[in-house]
């Protein structure tokens, strides 16, 4: 399971036009403590669906960090890397992302 970097773009607001870049690198040791990564920042084989199941549609907060949790009890090993794969469009009411 590869977790990656990415920016993160305000399009709204006070911070509008500023980009700030996550790295996973800096909360790797944090897994099991809060969710440190969205769905844009994952990479993993399909394989590891078959094993830790899809998304849990019965969950509504944090619903990736619960596939997260699961895959990494399945027997994942995750790699945190600075390497960006895209960039977060942050929205007042919604977010979007696009490929780098």
């Amino acid at each position: 399971m590869l977790v990656f970097g990415f920016d993160m773009l305000y399009e709204r607001g006070p911070q509008k036009g500023q980009i700030e870049t996550w790295d996973p690198t800096r909360v790797s040791r944090d897994f099991f403590s809060f969710n440190p990564a969205g769905v844009l920042a994952m990479s993993h084989r399909r394989s590891l669906i078959d094993r830790a199941g899809r998304f849990n549609e019965m969950v509504w907060l944090q619903e990736d960090w619960d596939l997260w949790r699961r895959m990494a009890r399945a027997g994942a090993k995750f790699s945190f890397v600075s390497a960006k794969n895209g960039i977060y469009h942050l929205r007042a009411a919604r977010s979007a992302t696009r490929p780098a």
